[in-house]
């Protein structure tokens, strides 16, 4: 059986994370991008990662749960703080 190549439309955080798991897999694959990395919607992202620490004290869970280990074994921890919330009018 002979290995294809993946080609991935798009250099997003998607179209990345989608890469560089074909690659720990061991399969080759290529992005085509019309801009640069992350130059539209993902570059523009204004995602929150919120989760408030009494949430996970309420399941008895240390509140500096989602900050304390690496994810997926990709490198160390960022060392990141809860700040709370800030909510903007409808």
């Amino acid at each position: 059986m002979s290995q294809k190549e993946v080609v991935i439309v798009g250099a997003g955080v998607i179209g990345c994370s989608i890469a560089y798991h074909l690659a720990q897999q061991g399969v080759p694959s290529q992005i085509i991008e019309m801009d640069s990395i992350a130059a539209r919607a993902s570059g523009k992202s204004w995602a929150v990662f919120s989760y408030p620490p009494t949430s996970l004290e309420m399941e008895g869970k240390p509140p500096d749960l989602l900050f304390s280990a690496p994810v997926g074994g990709m490198g160390p921890c960022l060392e990141l703080r809860w700040l709370g919330y800030h909510r903007l009018p409808d």
